[in-house]
Formats: C-alpha cells, structure tokens, sequence
C-alpha cells in the first residue's frame, strides 16, 4: 500500500503522522525556503519530541522521525523553531528564520530505511505546490541541509 503526505494549512497529514501540542511562544515564518535534518541522538522519537515541545527547554523543531518511519509533528511549518542555533551556511545566517528543522531519532550515525522513507514522502509533501489557488499553502522548500555543516 503507498503511503502519502500532504500539508493542509501547514499541517502535515498521514496514516502515520501524529501531532503534539508545543507550549512555546510562537513567531511566524514568511519566506520558507530551506529544509535542516538533525539527529535527536535521544532514546526514542516520543521522548524527543516531548522534550522539544516543552516551554521549558530552548530548543524545538517542527518534526521528529521515529525509527519506524512514524512521524510527529510538534509545530506548524509557517511558525519558527529553534532548531538551528546561531547557523550560517554559504553566507547565509540565522536559519531558524526561513527553515523547517526535522529531527531524524537516532541514538548512533546510521538512519534506518523506514526513515530515509519518510524523509522523501514528507520532502515532497512540502515541495508539492497546491492544484486550487484557494487552497493557500506556500511551497515551503527548494534546499535541504543536514545539521552537520555547523
């Protein structure tokens, strides 16, 4: 059976997406135009994804990929998390600003195939523009960064 994403009002939806409520304040992205891939480097995607939804810590991303390729979606692509720190690459700075943070759970340096899955059907969800003009949704991305460059 052929799994599918899709973003509805900057939501990603799926059999296999869920959806956490983050406590954080939130500031709106205009200009979204970049993709970051991290590693949690935690336990579980779960407990990774709680601990960047709470208010308390200073960190958050938009998604969190279990192992199994499951998805939890912690803020709405158009609200800025703070996944990248003081970030800059080829001259651009502040990536925060204009990117979506994904976090691949990962305890070691290898993704799982489930995961590389899922990375490709939600990459494509957000670089897929809508067919009805009335339907808004921005197509979100044309870059993808993996964290490691900073």
């Amino acid at each position: 059976r052929r799994q599918v994403m899709r973003i509805d009002a900057h939501i990603l939806t799926g059999a296999c997406v869920k959806q956490i409520r983050c406590l954080k304040p939130s500031f709106l992205m205009e200009n979204i135009d970049t993709i970051v891939l991290h590693a949690t480097e935690g336990c579980n995607a779960m407990s990774s994804a709680q601990y960047l939804a709470r208010k308390d810590t200073p960190v958050s991303a938009h998604l969190v990929i279990a192992r199994s390729g499951a998805v939890i979606q912690i803020l709405p692509f158009h609200v800025r998390a703070c996944h990248a720190g003081q970030s800059e690459h080829e001259g651009r700075k502040n990536f925060n600003n204009f990117s979506i943070g994904i976090e691949l759970d990962n305890a070691g340096t290898r993704y799982l195939r489930q995961q590389n899955r899922a990375t490709r059907l939600i990459t494509t969800a957000i670089r897929k523009p809508k067919r009805n003009a009335r339907q808004r949704s921005a197509r979100y991305s044309k870059n993808i960064i993996c964290s490691d460059i900073w």
